[in-house]
């Protein structure tokens, strides 16, 4: 199980083919459209930064007024996105993504899983919309 630090409201860890791995989010039915979403986003930015000669896909941030995407490549495995508060700061969730990359890139590494990669939110309770 990989614990999520606090800033992190969400998170979802899809193959390089659009399914979802693992995720914790509020809504779980969205899933596999999420993940597809995230495919299709970093498939777009890993062709983009290749055809202008930037190097690697790393790392793609998406800021709306509501909050904040993180999109990481693992490896050549898997994407991993973590979704915020618009008010996080960018550098610390930036470090603790990579942090995550990595601990996530090592369960990749093993050829035969034992069990499933679960991602876990430090924060047990979310409160529901006011009606």
């Amino acid at each position: 199980m990989i614990e999520l630090p606090e800033e992190i409201e969400g998170a979802i860890l899809c193959s390089l083919e659009g399914s979802p791995i693992s995720a914790e989010i509020l809504n779980r039915k969205d899933e596999h459209k999420i993940a597809a979403m995230m495919f299709a986003l970093g498939s777009v930015a890993k062709t983009l930064i290749t055809e202008v000669k930037q190097g690697k896909f790393k790392f793609l941030r998406i800021r709306a007024k509501g909050g904040n995407i993180f999109i990481l490549p693992i490896s050549n495995k898997a994407l991993f996105a973590a979704f915020t508060k618009a008010n996080v700061e960018f550098e610390a969730i930036y470090l603790e993504c990579k942090i995550l990359r990595k601990k996530i890139d090592k369960l990749l590494q093993k050829k035969h899983l034992t069990k499933p990669i679960l991602l876990k939110l430090k924060k047990a309770e979310i409160m529901p919309y006011p009606n």
